[in-house]
């Protein structure tokens, strides 16, 4: 996008500010940030004077609007319809004259990609806990037929309240919901690569069907970043990165960080090529780390020998239809250049387009303005990749 357009959709961004009403209920008080799509504004209530988070788009600024508002109206349907704690509630959906709007709790915070970015790896348990939330967010999302499709540290929100602290997963913007209608405009377009890179499954890469086990391959990578500080798959192009994902070996979390060996076989269960042979849902997923972290203390025991087994013949069916995918992304790579600008977001963790939380009293050094939007202009970059060999 040029920096004449960027101009235009900001001037157009702000025909709303500070007092606006919006839908007739939610009053602006202040920003809190901006991605590609909107912005969204710390709100009140007018009737029952509660705090909310209010996303606005500018329709008029889409290349498409009839694709923007229908992704508008299937991100509020997808988030509304779970009512776990752990996804991100939705208040009111709608559209005045050119502006779609979604309203959302107001949640204190912080999101994964900022405490990374301060923090760079997490500790193990603390990482258990993480996936154990997430699990159960995405458990009620998958049983009711809804695929996230871009799961990475952007869109998981630390929310903070009186008596803990809970991970929420946040901004259904591409988010499949089985028979939706809206999801049939994708279908049609050929080429079309939804998600962010780097998190991207094998199907997702390949535009192939996707279910809940894409969502699943998401999770051990955003496992992986957390437990080494760097993204497992790397390639200094769209086409390399691909390569890795479909054809490369999937690394050793013990080899690029020095993690116990026990997560070793967790990640390469996580990560399987063939999708029958990754894990059969989320709360498996996390139940597994949990038993690698118990395992960890002792690499002897019983649970340790258990993931051990239960992950070699994983990985080696996981390996017999490495030649086909490769194949089958040799043949994606030939539309490489037409595919990067279909691609959403970026080749690590992306800018991302929804935000839903705030967190008003973070200190300076670590300001996040809300889920999803970092306050700063870019995030440190990742550790220099280790060298990987180049595909066959």
């Amino acid at each position: 996008m040029n920096d004449d357009h960027q101009i235009t959709r900001r001037e157009r961004m702000h025909l709303w500010g500070t007092g606006s009403v919006v839908g007739g209920r939610f009053r602006l008080l202040s920003p809190l940030g901006a991605g590609a799509m909107g912005e969204v504004w710390r709100a009140q209530h007018l009737t029952l004077a509660t705090p909310v988070a209010v996303k606005l788009v500018d329709l008029a600024a889409q290349a498409n609007r009839e694709e923007a508002q229908s992704r508008f109206l299937q991100e509020a349907q997808a988030a509304a319809r779970l009512q776990s704690p752990h996804v991100v509630r939705i208040l009111d959906q709608g559209v005045e004259g050119q502006v779609a709007y979604l309203a959302m709790e107001l949640l204190d915070g912080e999101n994964l990609a900022h405490r990374l970015a301060r923090c760079r790896r997490l500790p193990p348990a603390e990482i258990a806990a993480l996936l154990r939330d997430l699990a159960h967010g995405l458990g009620e999302a998958h049983q009711s037929g809804t695929v996230h499709r871009d799961i990475k540290p952007a869109n998981i929100f630390f929310a903070r309240t009186r008596e803990q602290e809970i991970a929420k997963l946040l901004d259904f913007g591409i988010a499949k919901i089985v028979g939706a209608p809206s999801d049939a405009f994708v279908q049609t377009q050929a080429g079309l690569v939804l998600g962010t890179p780097a998190y991207m499954s094998p199907e997702q890469v390949l535009g192939r069907p996707v279910d809940h086990r894409s969502d699943l391959w998401q999770l051990g990578v955003l496992g992986f970043e957390c437990l080494t500080g760097s993204l497992p798959f790397h390639g200094n192009t769209l086409g390399d990165l691909f390569m890795q994902v479909c054809g490369g070996d999937a690394p050793q979390p013990s080899r690029v960080a020095g993690v116990s060996p026990t997560f070793d076989a967790w990640f390469a269960r996580a990560v399987a090529k063939n999708r029958e042979a990754r894990f059969g849902s989320a709360a498996d997923l996390a139940d597994a780390f949990a038993v690698a972290l118990k395992a960890s203390a002792n690499p002897t025991s019983e649970a340790w020998a258990a993931i051990t087994g239960a992950a070699n013949p994983i990985v080696r069916a996981s390996k017999g239809k490495r030649s086909v995918l490769v194949g089958a992304v040799g043949g994606v790579l030939f539309a490489t250049t037409a595919l990067t600008a279909l691609v959403i977001v970026d080749l690590h963790r992306g800018a991302p387009d929804d935000p839903a939380a705030a967190a008003p009293n973070q200190p300076e050094a670590s300001p996040v303005l809300s889920a999803g939007v970092p306050a700063s202009p870019a995030e440190p970059p990742p550790p220099a990749p280790a060298p990987t060999p180049a595909p066959a």
